[in-house]
């Protein structure tokens, strides 16, 4: 019974957006996005150059998409922080979906960047590369998903550690 009384008052910790719990979940997940992000950025300028585009020339479209592609990290990471109630499996399909969604804007928003870069010459709409702009992103997505309820799960196991602790 105590153990059940437990859970709710972590639960009731955990929904207090404005209290510690929130607060350091919302600057844990700045500073992952960050790096993550720097590091998806490094990543992409390099596999670009081996590709040969110059980075440089590709590094405002890529700034670009980047900013729609945080944005849209941070809406999957809204989302699964409200699953916080839910069994793994069902964050787990969230998560996928979220990701595919996410990838297919992604490819999108990429394609219209490529699109208005190249003004004024004509650009046809190519499905191998969007094919690869959608696995690439599907792979970047779900990559901070993961880690995403990953950093969740282990401010819960603190969090009941800590009220484990006051409570013993």
């Amino acid at each position: 019974m105590e153990d059940k009384e437990h859970m709710g008052q972590v639960s009731e910790a955990k929904l207090a957006d404005g209290g510690f719990y929130g607060a350091k979940v919302r600057s844990a997940t700045v500073w992952l996005g960050i790096f993550y992000w720097s590091t998806e950025f490094i990543i992409s300028s390099i596999l670009w150059g081996i590709l040969g585009v110059d980075p440089l020339e590709s590094a405002i479209g890529k700034l670009i998409l980047m900013l729609f592609s945080i944005a849209m990290t941070f809406a999957i990471s809204f989302i699964i922080y409200r699953l916080h109630n839910v069994h793994l499996a069902v964050k787990i399909m969230t998560c996928f979906t979220l990701s595919l969604v996410a990838a297919v804007i992604n490819a999108y928003i990429d394609f219209a960047i490529y699109y208005v870069y190249m003004l004024p010459q004509t650009v046809t709409f190519n499905w191998t590369n969007f094919g690869y702009t959608l696995v690439y992103g599907m792979s970047v997505f779900l990559g901070w998903s993961c880690l995403f309820v990953a950093l969740l799960y282990s401010f819960e196991i603190r969090e009941n550690e800590r009220r484990l602790g006051c409570i013993a």
